[in-house]
Protein backbone atom coordinates (compact mmCIF):
# COMPACT_ATOMS: atom_id res chain seq x y z
CA UNK A 1 0.00 0.00 0.00
CA UNK A 2 0.93 3.25 -1.09
CA UNK A 3 2.81 5.45 1.98
CA UNK A 4 1.23 8.34 3.48
CA UNK A 5 3.96 11.51 3.24
CA UNK A 6 2.36 14.19 5.37
CA UNK A 7 3.84 17.50 4.44
CA UNK A 8 3.47 20.79 2.97
CA UNK A 9 4.72 24.64 3.42
CA UNK A 10 2.29 27.41 4.36
CA UNK A 11 1.40 29.64 6.45
CA UNK A 12 -1.31 30.48 8.48
CA UNK A 13 -2.70 34.48 9.39
CA UNK A 14 -1.72 35.92 12.55
CA UNK A 15 -5.32 35.61 13.76
CA UNK A 16 -6.53 32.47 12.33
CA UNK A 17 -9.91 31.07 13.73
CA UNK A 18 -10.72 30.02 17.50
CA UNK A 19 -12.35 26.95 16.76
CA UNK A 20 -12.16 23.30 16.85
CA UNK A 21 -10.98 20.76 14.40
CA UNK A 22 -13.66 20.02 11.57
CA UNK A 23 -14.09 16.94 9.75
CA UNK A 24 -11.66 17.36 6.97
CA UNK A 25 -11.25 16.06 2.92
CA UNK A 26 -8.71 13.45 2.85
CA UNK A 27 -5.03 14.83 1.55
CA UNK A 28 -3.04 13.99 -0.78
CA UNK A 29 -0.22 11.13 -0.66
CA UNK A 30 2.47 12.29 -3.52
CA UNK A 31 4.65 14.53 -5.51
CA UNK A 32 3.97 16.21 -8.26
CA UNK A 33 6.49 16.51 -11.05
CA UNK A 34 6.44 19.48 -13.10
CA UNK A 35 6.94 20.10 -17.00
CA UNK A 36 10.87 21.29 -16.28
CA UNK A 37 11.15 17.97 -14.56
CA UNK A 38 11.15 19.00 -11.27
CA UNK A 39 9.31 17.74 -8.35
CA UNK A 40 7.83 19.47 -5.79
CA UNK A 41 5.20 18.29 -2.74
CA UNK A 42 1.38 17.84 -3.88
CA UNK A 43 -0.46 19.89 -1.02
CA UNK A 44 -3.73 19.86 -2.06
CA UNK A 45 -6.22 18.51 0.66
CA UNK A 46 -7.14 19.96 4.25
CA UNK A 47 -4.58 20.38 6.93
CA UNK A 48 -4.88 20.74 10.88
CA UNK A 49 -3.39 23.60 11.71
CA UNK A 50 -2.15 24.34 15.71
CA UNK A 51 -1.90 28.28 16.66
CA UNK A 52 0.00 29.87 19.38
CA UNK A 53 0.52 32.53 19.95
CA UNK A 54 3.33 34.76 21.97
CA UNK A 55 3.70 38.03 23.15
CA UNK A 56 2.91 40.59 22.52
CA UNK A 57 0.14 38.78 20.89
CA UNK A 58 -0.59 36.40 23.37
CA UNK A 59 -3.93 37.13 24.78
CA UNK A 60 -4.87 35.72 21.69
CA UNK A 61 -4.26 32.01 23.18
CA UNK A 62 -3.78 28.92 21.60
CA UNK A 63 -6.81 27.57 19.02
CA UNK A 64 -7.07 25.81 16.32
CA UNK A 65 -8.68 25.73 12.11
CA UNK A 66 -8.74 23.35 9.43
CA UNK A 67 -6.82 24.94 5.96
CA UNK A 68 -7.88 23.49 2.57
CA UNK A 69 -4.99 23.84 0.43
CA UNK A 70 -5.82 24.03 -3.65
CA UNK A 71 -2.36 23.30 -5.92
CA UNK A 72 -1.65 23.90 -9.47
CA UNK A 73 1.69 23.05 -10.66
CA UNK A 74 4.10 24.90 -8.19
CA UNK A 75 1.33 27.39 -6.82
CA UNK A 76 -0.79 26.56 -4.03
CA UNK A 77 -3.60 28.77 -1.94
CA UNK A 78 -5.51 28.09 1.21
CA UNK A 79 -8.42 29.17 2.78
CA UNK A 80 -9.91 28.69 6.46
CA UNK A 81 -12.42 27.33 6.70
CA UNK A 82 -13.96 28.33 10.18
CA UNK A 83 -14.83 31.93 11.11
CA UNK A 84 -12.33 33.70 13.57
CA UNK A 85 -14.09 35.20 16.52
CA UNK A 86 -14.41 38.36 17.56
CA UNK A 87 -12.12 40.06 18.04
CA UNK A 88 -10.48 38.61 15.43
CA UNK A 89 -12.06 39.73 11.80
CA UNK A 90 -11.20 36.59 9.34
CA UNK A 91 -14.11 34.58 8.08
CA UNK A 92 -14.44 31.11 6.77
CA UNK A 93 -13.74 31.14 2.64
CA UNK A 94 -11.35 34.01 3.26
CA UNK A 95 -7.77 33.52 2.11
CA UNK A 96 -5.24 32.47 4.54
CA UNK A 97 -2.08 31.30 2.27
CA UNK A 98 -0.30 31.48 -0.95
CA UNK A 99 3.36 30.55 -1.91
CA UNK A 100 5.55 28.11 -4.89
CA UNK A 101 7.10 25.48 -4.06
CA UNK A 102 10.38 23.84 -5.36
CA UNK A 103 12.56 20.83 -4.98
CA UNK A 104 13.81 22.24 -1.82
CA UNK A 105 10.40 22.68 -0.35
CA UNK A 106 9.10 25.95 -0.55
CA UNK A 107 10.18 28.71 -2.88
CA UNK A 108 7.64 31.50 -1.19
CA UNK A 109 5.55 31.73 1.60
CA UNK A 110 3.09 34.26 2.71
CA UNK A 111 0.18 34.26 5.39
CA UNK A 112 -3.17 36.49 5.28
CA UNK A 113 -4.09 38.57 8.22
CA UNK A 114 -7.63 38.99 8.78
CA UNK A 115 -7.73 42.37 7.25
CA UNK A 116 -6.45 40.22 3.94
CA UNK A 117 -3.00 41.47 3.80
CA UNK A 118 -0.22 38.97 2.56
CA UNK A 119 2.69 38.92 5.17
CA UNK A 120 6.14 36.50 4.60
CA UNK A 121 6.53 33.80 6.64
CA UNK A 122 9.52 31.31 7.53
CA UNK A 123 8.68 27.42 8.14
CA UNK A 124 10.72 24.12 8.84
CA UNK A 125 9.22 20.21 7.76
CA UNK A 126 10.18 17.43 10.06
CA UNK A 127 12.45 14.73 8.18
CA UNK A 128 9.65 12.50 8.43
CA UNK A 129 7.28 14.75 6.33
CA UNK A 130 4.53 14.80 8.84
CA UNK A 131 4.95 18.04 10.83
CA UNK A 132 5.51 21.79 9.20
CA UNK A 133 6.57 24.54 11.68
CA UNK A 134 5.98 28.13 11.09
CA UNK A 135 7.12 30.93 13.01
CA UNK A 136 6.86 34.83 11.89
CA UNK A 137 9.33 35.02 14.51
CA UNK A 138 7.12 37.83 15.64
CA UNK A 139 3.81 36.91 17.26
CA UNK A 140 2.59 33.71 16.46
CA UNK A 141 3.79 29.81 15.39
CA UNK A 142 1.77 27.40 13.94
CA UNK A 143 2.28 23.91 13.22
CA UNK A 144 -0.13 22.00 10.44
CA UNK A 145 -0.53 18.02 10.23
CA UNK A 146 -2.81 15.96 8.04
CA UNK A 147 -6.47 15.44 9.66
CA UNK A 148 -6.19 12.99 12.58
CA UNK A 149 -2.97 12.53 13.56
CA UNK A 150 -1.54 13.16 17.24
CA UNK A 151 1.42 15.19 15.80
CA UNK A 152 -0.90 18.10 16.44
CA UNK A 153 -1.29 17.52 20.33
CA UNK A 154 2.59 17.13 20.13
CA UNK A 155 3.24 20.12 18.89
CA UNK A 156 0.64 21.53 21.71
CA UNK A 157 2.72 20.15 24.60
CA UNK A 158 6.03 20.79 23.13
CA UNK A 159 5.99 24.39 24.92
CA UNK A 160 10.06 25.12 26.03
CA UNK A 161 7.75 27.16 28.96
CA UNK A 162 5.57 24.66 29.60
CA UNK A 163 2.07 24.71 31.11
CA UNK A 164 0.45 26.40 34.46
CA UNK A 165 -0.96 23.57 36.05
CA UNK A 166 -4.35 24.06 38.49
CA UNK A 167 -5.72 21.45 40.11
CA UNK A 168 -8.91 20.70 42.75
CA UNK A 169 -9.75 17.42 44.37
CA UNK A 170 -12.73 15.51 43.91
CA UNK A 171 -15.67 18.11 45.88
CA UNK A 172 -13.23 20.75 45.46
CA UNK A 173 -12.02 21.01 49.20
CA UNK A 174 -8.43 21.42 48.32
CA UNK A 175 -6.31 22.83 45.02
CA UNK A 176 -3.38 24.06 44.19
CA UNK A 177 -1.29 24.76 41.30
CA UNK A 178 1.71 23.78 39.61
CA UNK A 179 3.68 23.54 36.23
CA UNK A 180 4.22 20.56 33.28
CA UNK A 181 7.37 20.89 31.36
CA UNK A 182 6.72 18.04 27.96
CA UNK A 183 9.46 16.96 26.44
CA UNK A 184 10.28 14.85 23.83
CA UNK A 185 12.84 11.83 23.97
CA UNK A 186 13.42 9.63 21.40
CA UNK A 187 9.91 8.32 20.06
CA UNK A 188 8.34 8.80 23.55
CA UNK A 189 7.25 12.04 25.23
CA UNK A 190 7.70 12.85 29.14
CA UNK A 191 6.33 15.04 31.63
CA UNK A 192 8.20 17.13 34.14
CA UNK A 193 5.70 17.97 37.31
CA UNK A 194 6.21 20.15 39.61
CA UNK A 195 3.34 20.86 42.13
CA UNK A 196 4.09 24.20 44.30
CA UNK A 197 1.38 23.38 46.69
CA UNK A 198 2.56 20.18 48.10
CA UNK A 199 6.21 20.84 47.03
CA UNK A 200 6.74 18.04 45.14
CA UNK A 201 8.69 16.95 42.08
CA UNK A 202 8.93 13.89 39.59
CA UNK A 203 8.93 12.89 35.55
CA UNK A 204 6.16 10.56 34.42
CA UNK A 205 6.07 9.07 30.43
CA UNK A 206 3.06 10.35 28.27
CA UNK A 207 0.26 8.44 25.67
CA UNK A 208 -0.50 10.86 23.24
CA UNK A 209 -4.37 10.60 22.24
CA UNK A 210 -6.41 11.62 18.86
CA UNK A 211 -7.29 14.93 20.91
CA UNK A 212 -5.31 15.25 24.19
CA UNK A 213 -3.17 13.29 26.63
CA UNK A 214 -2.74 10.67 29.38
CA UNK A 215 0.03 10.40 31.99
CA UNK A 216 0.16 9.86 35.86
CA UNK A 217 0.95 12.15 38.17
CA UNK A 218 3.81 12.54 41.66
CA UNK A 219 0.67 10.60 43.83
CA UNK A 220 -2.36 10.51 41.42
CA UNK A 221 -2.61 7.98 38.51
CA UNK A 222 -4.45 8.22 34.60
CA UNK A 223 -4.39 11.90 34.48
CA UNK A 224 -6.37 12.57 31.31
CA UNK A 225 -6.63 15.88 29.59
CA UNK A 226 -8.03 16.88 26.23
CA UNK A 227 -7.61 19.75 23.81
CA UNK A 228 -10.48 22.19 23.53
CA UNK A 229 -9.97 25.04 21.50
CA UNK A 230 -12.58 27.17 22.04
CA UNK A 231 -11.50 27.56 25.87
CA UNK A 232 -8.23 30.31 24.87
CA UNK A 233 -7.38 30.18 29.32
CA UNK A 234 -7.21 26.74 29.48
CA UNK A 235 -7.46 24.60 26.46
CA UNK A 236 -6.05 21.20 28.07
CA UNK A 237 -8.71 19.84 30.64
CA UNK A 238 -9.56 16.49 32.59
CA UNK A 239 -9.39 14.36 35.14
CA UNK A 240 -7.57 11.50 37.01
CA UNK A 241 -8.80 8.20 38.12
CA UNK A 242 -9.85 9.65 41.59
CA UNK A 243 -11.32 11.92 40.64
CA UNK A 244 -9.08 15.34 41.11
CA UNK A 245 -9.99 17.66 38.10
CA UNK A 246 -7.08 18.97 36.34
CA UNK A 247 -6.65 22.00 33.84
CA UNK A 248 -3.26 24.02 31.78
CA UNK A 249 -2.91 26.93 30.61
CA UNK A 250 0.05 27.47 28.67
CA UNK A 251 3.13 29.66 30.22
Amino acid sequence: MKTKILIGVLCIAVVLARTGVAGAQAPSASKLQLPSGETVWDLSGDWDALVEHYAPFQAYGTHTNVIRITQTGNAFSGIRLRDQLPPLIGRAGGPSVRGELDQNGFKRVEMFAGSGSPVPCRGEISEDGKKIVLDDKWMVKVTLTRPGDSDKIKALLLRPAGWKADWSLRGGYDKGEGEWIFEARGDKVVVKIQNFTRRTTCERDVTLTSDGVKFDGCYDVDITLRFDPNDLDYPLKGKSLSGTEYKGKAK
